[in-house]
């Protein structure tokens, strides 16, 4: 045990934030390094000899940040890194913890209970998986519970993308559909009837009539068909047209699917700025809240606030803030854009369904086209046989009245049921363009279910782990704290437990409950030195402890309390204590002593 002793301002916090900052790169107090040089002098350097089982190593470091680390070899000392990274491996190595894990764990700093419970339960929460080593553990759970939620969020924009596209199928048009068919045929046969009846009448007349009236009906038809061909194919020239401007189409529906991701991706990301922006200007006005009201010290130790630091995290917070609102005007400006994109891509998309349609029509009317051409064509070389030419066609024909209007009449409803059984083949098509993306839907629904239980099952893996490590480490602190408390006789009849993530040690007793905010200075001193004893031994356990006026609010009886603890320390780690405390400095006696 080493005991540092010497009145205020003798410099004992200056070598107490020396060692720390050899060793971690930070001091114990919110100084500044080059602060720690000499009066005087520009730079400073401070240097520490370890001793780790059969290793000795000399570190230096300056408070301008350069380090260096040296190994003995025998006599020699050998420069094993001269660079900070490499460094402050060496460093960790040694010491068998990292810089965060020293600074919580080894060392005890002036004010440092005040800072502690001052601190967010997020911050504590990172200090101690820092400690446990399981904070990678936890980057990779919130990994696992952002795509969790991403393929939970895919997964039901699929299934509405399923339930939305079976909602829009038409109406089984089957049955109507085969009653349509078979009235147009019993109509066309009595059409053809009534052109049979003409031509057998006519046929004194004119030995080629039969002839002449089916040309007349197939010339007719073909009329008829060009027309709703012409009339499908709307403004564009032909089939291949039509079959370019379909291939131009076709990307549309995957397209419009990554501009939904992508909104989506922006969206959230918006959401996470504004979270960001809304903690920056939290922070900004208590701590402004803190100025405006003159603060001056801490209420619970006394401490001196710094205004420039107030001002400096002010200013922090308000870069913070404007960063993260211009990054949210950028990402909103894109979200525009993308949105535009995606109203263009819809309309592509359906523009590409109805295309489709008429491309099924097109061909089903070409069909019909070169089947009535044909029929033409094979009348025309009869006719022809027989001495008809085209101009020798009557331009007019006799009819009784009533028979021309009843043929009008069946021909209108020839065509009504024609327009009918069109637009059963256009649903016809639309149906099976639905199916095909209703079974892509499906697919992708049954995809992001899989994705989804994978990252359920990983990060309830992950989670677990960390919850084991968690309670073993806070079982094993807390039963050291307690039976630390029970030695110096502080809240009998309390039972300790530690919450978690937070690093708070509680004392309940039935419905009352004391937490290290509540106690007493004192109190606070020593369950606080009891936690950091308990959790350096239960983690990792540099082997050394460097304590800061470690008796300060303390009266004589736990000063004695503390005297003992710190020589039970002492018979399993090296102790360095600094202090001004005369009744500490008695009861140290046999420590080894560096007066100041």
């Amino acid at each position: 045990m080493d005991l540092v002793f010497g009145p205020n301002f003798s410099g004992k916090t200056t070598l107490a934030n020396a060692t720390a900052l050899t060793l971690t790169g930070h001091a114990l107090t919110q100084v500044k390094p080059p602060d720690l040089a000499r009066a005087g002098e520009q730079s400073g350097t401070a240097g520490l000899r370890i001793k780790v089982a059969e290793r000795e190593l000399e570190v230096f470091r300056s408070t301008r940040g350069q380090l260096q680390v040296r190994e003995r070899a025998g006599e020699k000392w050998e420069i094993i890194a001269s660079s900070n990274l490499e460094g402050q491996e060496r460093i960790e190595e040694a010491a068998g913890g990292d810089a965060s894990s020293l600074i919580l764990t080894s060392f005890l700093a002036e004010g440092e209970i005040s800072a502690f419970l001052t601190s967010s339960p997020t911050e504590r929460k990172h200090i101690f998986f820092r400690l446990l080593g399981i904070d990678k553990l936890n980057d990779a759970l919130d990994v696992f519970v952002q795509a969790r939620r991403a393929a939970k969020r895919e997964e039901k924009r699929s299934a509405d993308r399923v339930k939305a596209l079976s909602s829009g199928r038409s109406k089984n048009g089957r049955p109507e559909m085969r009653g349509t068919m078979q009235e147009l045929k019993t109509l066309e046969a009595r059409l053809v009837e009534f052109a049979a009846a003409r031509a057998r009448a006519e046929h004194a007349a004119s030995a080629n009539a039969e002839l002449l009236s089916e040309r007349s009906r197939l010339a007719g038809m073909l009329d008829r068909f060009k027309g709703d061909r012409r009339q499908a194919l709307g403004g564009l020239a032909g089939s291949q047209e039509l079959s370019a401007e379909l291939a131009r189409l076709s990307p549309s529906a995957e397209l419009h699917d990554r501009l939904v991701r992508q909104r989506d991706q922006y969206v959230q990301e918006i959401a996470v700025l504004r979270a960001g922006f809304e903690e920056s200007e939290a922070d900004r006005r208590q701590l402004s809240k803190m100025l405006d009201q003159e603060v001056r010290a801490c209420p619970t130790c006394f401490q001196p606030i710094d205004r420039a630091l107030i001002e400096r995290l002010i200013a922090e917070r308000q870069a913070k803030a404007a960063d993260a609102a211009a990054r949210g005007r950028e990402i909103r400006a894109v979200l525009a854009t993308c949105e535009t994109e995606l109203k263009s891509a819809e309309a592509d998309r359906e523009r590409s369904r109805e295309i489709a349609a008429v491309e099924v029509l097109v061909r089903s009317l070409d069909e019909h086209i070169g089947v009535a051409g044909a029929q033409l064509a094979e009348i025309d070389v009869k006719l022809a046989s027989a001495g008809w030419k085209p101009e020798a066609l009557p331009s007019t024909i006799d009819q009784n009245k009533d028979e021309a209007a009843l043929r009008a009449r069946t021909e209108a409803r020839i065509d009504a049921l024609r327009t009918r059984l069109r637009n059963y083949a256009i649903e016809d098509a639309l149906d099976k363009q639905n199916e095909a993306e209703i079974a892509r839907a499906a697919e992708a629904a049954e995809h992001a279910t899989h994705a989804r239980l994978c990252t359920e099952i990983a990060a309830a893996a992950v989670e677990n782990t960390i919850q084991a490590t968690i309670e073993q480490t806070l079982k094993l602190t807390g039963a050291q704290i307690q039976k630390l408390l029970t030695g110096w006789n502080l809240f009998r009849g309390f039972k300790l437990e530690m919450l978690g993530e937070r690093l708070l040690p509680v004392l309940s007793r039935g419905r009352a409950r004391l937490d290290l905010r509540q106690m007493s200075a004192s109190e606070k001193m020593l369950t606080y030195l009891a936690m950091k004893v308990a959790l350096a031994r239960a983690t990792h356990n540099a082997g050394f402890f460097v304590l800061d006026d470690p008796s300060l609010h303390l009266d004589e009886e736990r000063t004695a309390l503390l005297a003992e603890f710190l020589k039970e320390i002492a018979t399993q780690d090296q102790v360095v204590i600094f202090s001004n405390d005369v009744r500490l400095r008695e009861l140290l006696k046999g420590a080894n002593e560096i007066n100041l």
